[in-house]
């Protein structure tokens, strides 16, 4: 496969962090990649243990402290019943991608759209939204309608700039097609 000159993607605004401890970044997530299946991985609805039945094909007998909380059994629910995000659809905002951002209530009326332009901060707590620290804050829309967008995912389309068409192309291609072919989403 050839490099391609433009990629568009559907799906999220989404803020993204991994613990919360290291800051947030803003980013998209491919619709694609919503919504996965997760047949595997169960939660105590008692005690909160967990269970993935991939790594252990027996329950658990007790959670760290003993006994379940409340009963001498677990009771077992899906942990992801609506399905899960895969990391092969997170796209970190970068300076020159193109987002268009749609009314959550309405799908088809556009709010905005434009080139992404991010101001890196130059200390941890420079940029404080709502209690998170973030890595950028935009230059071009008001924090307050930018953050309304990210906190609540607001459906969008995301078009990778230069930048993130490299990267993209270098390190998450491949990946991202292994991921939807196994999905049976690569159509």
């Amino acid at each position: 496969m050839g490099k391609q000159t433009s990629v568009t993607f559907r799906g999220v605004c989404h803020l993204f962090f991994e613990t919360g401890t290291e800051g947030c970044h803003w980013s998209f997530q491919d619709e694609r990649f919503i919504s996965i299946p997760d047949p595997e991985t169960f939660v105590c609805e008692k005690c909160g243990r967990v269970w993935n039945k991939k790594q252990s094909k027996r329950a658990p007998k007790r959670d760290f402290g003993g006994e379940c909380k409340t009963t001498k059994e677990h009771l077992w629910k899906l942990l992801h019943p609506q399905g899960m995000w895969a990391y092969e659809g997170l796209h970190v905002l970068e300076n020159g991608d193109v987002l268009t951002v749609y009314d959550k209530a309405d799908p088809t009326k556009k709010l905005w759209s434009g080139v992404v332009s991010l101001q890196q901060r130059k200390t941890y707590h420079e940029f404080v939204v709502d209690g998170m620290i973030v890595h950028a804050a935009p230059k071009n829309v008001p924090v307050a309608e930018w953050k309304t967008w990210f906190f609540e995912e607001y459906p969008a389309e995301l078009t990778l700039g230069k930048r993130s068409l490299a990267m993209w192309e270098k390190h998450f291609r491949d990946a991202t097609e292994k991921k939807l072919r196994e999905l049976g989403r690569d159509k």
